[in-house]
């Protein structure tokens, strides 16, 4: 026989859901399945490449140098600082962006 579960509009408690502590264990207890589906993904990805798994590192740097040219040269992109900040490179911020969004897409 077929059970039905009434729906609320409240729903179900979602703090046990994103449990930090669960969510690490579950990491961990699940690190040979994460690990191996992570390698087939890049390996999978920069298959038949002529460079292959090198892409990995070649791309991040190429994007880094063009994007360097293009906003500290051609547009003079600086920061506004305040007296006494610390004087950040311009490229060291632009990296920690892009490696962020590479991480991502």
């Amino acid at each position: 026989m077929l059970t039905t579960k009434k729906i609320s509009p409240q729903g179900e408690n979602m703090s046990k859901f994103f449990n930090l502590f669960q969510i690490i264990i579950h990491l961990w207890q699940y690190r040979d399945l994460i690990m191996q589906l992570t390698r087939q993904e890049v390996i999978s990805r920069y298959k038949g490449s002529y460079i292959g798994l090198g892409w990995a590192v070649i791309h991040p740097l190429l994007m880094l140098s063009v994007y360097t040219y293009v906003f500290s040269i051609l547009f003079a992109a600086r920061w506004h600082q305040e007296p006494g900040d610390f004087n950040t490179p311009f490229v060291l911020i632009l990296f920690i962006g892009l490696i962020t969004f590479q991480l991502f897409f």
